[in-house]
């Protein structure tokens, strides 16, 4: 109960890198570490853990033969930013990763790059997924993110290049959802939100 009560405490305070990774690993408590803030995440909705699987078994499809690999959160991404000391640690909802190999470290931990990366909007994540996480994703090396929004059935799909907005696309359910990045790799929105 006291390792608890001490892991509120830090939610929304600016802490280092270091300190970030020593209060997580100590911690039963999914966190997120954007901008030198700590961030506490919450457990997903019905439907946004409905939407998840769907894109999970389509990805996965996708995938066969690929050297490419879907994982879904809770995962941690250390996203280490063009011109920025510290990276970001994020648990994106959905990622496709194609560095998998050479990027694992002795920990057995994930210390790449995803190709693609997804978050599932929820109100309490809204404007943090569409700002500061397009943010991190588009200079760290991210080439697509999709933004899925559940309540008004639509997908976001940005396509980076030399971390930039090179292409950006909105989907709605009655649309198939179309991969800046992956060729080939289209989705019918009322897959995706059935």
């Amino acid at each position: 109960m006291k390792e608890k009560a001490l892991d509120y405490q830090y939610g929304g305070k600016k802490v280092s890198y270091e300190e970030f990774m020593e209060i997580y690993e100590k911690s039963d408590l999914r966190m997120e570490f954007i901008n030198g803030e700590i961030v506490l995440l919450s457990s997903p909705s019905l439907s946004h853990q409905e939407i998840s699987g769907n894109l999970h078994v389509k990805f996965r499809e996708y995938l066969k033969g690929k050297p490419c690999k879907v994982f879904y959160a809770p995962f941690d991404v250390h996203f280490r930013k063009e011109g920025f000391k510290d990276p970001d640690v994020m648990q994106p909802d959905l990622l496709i990763a194609c560095d998998v190999g050479e990027t694992t470290n002795e920990k057995g931990r994930y210390m790449g790059t995803p190709a693609l990366v997804v978050e599932i909007l929820s109100p309490s994540t809204r404007s943090r997924d569409m700002v500061d996480k397009l943010n991190t994703f588009m200079i760290s090396g991210v080439k697509e993110f999709w933004i899925v929004d559940p309540v008004q059935e639509i997908i976001l799909v940005y396509g980076f290049k030399d971390l930039d907005i090179e292409h950006f696309m909105t989907y709605r359910k009655e649309d198939t959802v179309r991969s800046f990045w992956f060729p080939d790799l289209d989705i019918a929105g009322a897959e995706i939100f059935s």
